[in-house]
């Protein structure tokens, strides 16, 4: 029997997306899906009690945190060791959880984990702390745009009242930036101390 999504009440497609209060989705609607959902699905508890620490590990090592660094103070040879570990982890989930359910994650990115070298890994660690720092950049122009500037809080399809930094080179790169600005907007409080020090950042990684 198809398992349904309990929101949507179409085919479920688990996503595992980490977030602060969940980690399972809906691939079609986006809403959470619970874990008694699982357990319909026969998935079993020693795995369902697995997704919830898996999740805080990837957000942990992969996401970028206020102190703009991805995978906090370890080493690059640390880090090689836990992504990998992570990235074997991820591989074995999603296979035993395909057994009772279409289930999918983009964690990693692309191309497919196994497939990367470890320079390819360090690179897309520095990427990601470069994404960290051009969003916290647009995050403070957003709020002084608003606090010393007279502008408006900006929705999502807003023009940006300013062009793109010279350090934004990439599409992502972009994208991160507009999303830092007009959160920033929205809900900002200008910091200057944290404004430059993001700067001296930037320049030294060019």
């Amino acid at each position: 029997m198809e398992l349904l999504c309990p929101s949507c009440e179409k085919k479920l497609l688990l996503k595992l997306e980490p977030e602060v209060y969940c980690t399972t989705w809906c691939g079609s609607c986006g809403q959470e899906v619970p874990p008694e959902t699982l357990t319909d699905a026969g998935v079993p508890e020693e795995l369902i009690t697995r997704i919830g620490p898996w999740g805080r590990k990837v957000r942990e090592l992969l996401d970028v945190y206020d102190d703009l660094m991805v995978g906090g103070d370890r080493t690059d040879d640390a880090y090689l060791l836990d992504w990998k570990a992570l990235r074997d982890e991820t591989v074995e989930m999603l296979a035993r959880l395909r057994q009772h359910l279409p289930s999918g994650t983009r964690v990693f990115g692309t191309p497919k984990p196994p497939e990367w070298s470890d320079a390819e890994i360090l690179h897309w660690r520095r990427q990601r702390e470069r994404e960290g720092l051009l969003h916290s950049y647009g995050y403070q122009l957003g709020a002084r745009w608003v606090e010393q500037e007279g502008g408006l809080p900006l929705d999502e399809t807003d023009k940006l009242p300013t062009s793109y930094p010279v350090a934004c080179v990439t599409p992502s790169e972009k994208e991160r930036f507009r999303e830092g600005f007009v959160l920033g907007s929205r809900s900002g409080t200008f910091d200057s101390e944290m404004y430059t020090g993001i700067l001296a950042r930037l320049h030294a990684r060019k």
